[in-house]
């Protein structure tokens, strides 16, 4: 779904599947799965929540595991990951 220029205050807002632009989530809880892809842009932000649910949470806790669990080559290759997003 293709959203624009639309306001969500308080609730659970699903991110998966959906192109946000312009939009504004104040008081929400933003909720990604990783089942689809998902679009953010130029989008305010205030007081939100971020929640991974699924194969996102499945993500993030195998990535903490090999940063915390396969010594510095592990930390290497999460940090490398981390320079790559934070680049332009």
């Amino acid at each position: 779904m293709h959203l624009t220029d639309s306001t969500f205050t308080q609730g659970r807002v699903v991110l998966d599947g959906n192109k946000f632009l312009r939009c504004h989530f104040r008081d929400t809880t933003l909720v990604f799965s990783a089942r689809a892809s998902v679009s953010l842009t130029d989008c305010d932000f205030e007081r939100v929540t971020w929640a991974l649910e699924g194969p996102a949470a499945r993500t993030l806790a195998f990535l903490h595991g090999v940063y915390h669990g396969a010594g510095d080559g592990g930390r290497h290759v999460i940090e490398h990951a981390f320079d790559n997003i934070r680049k332009e």
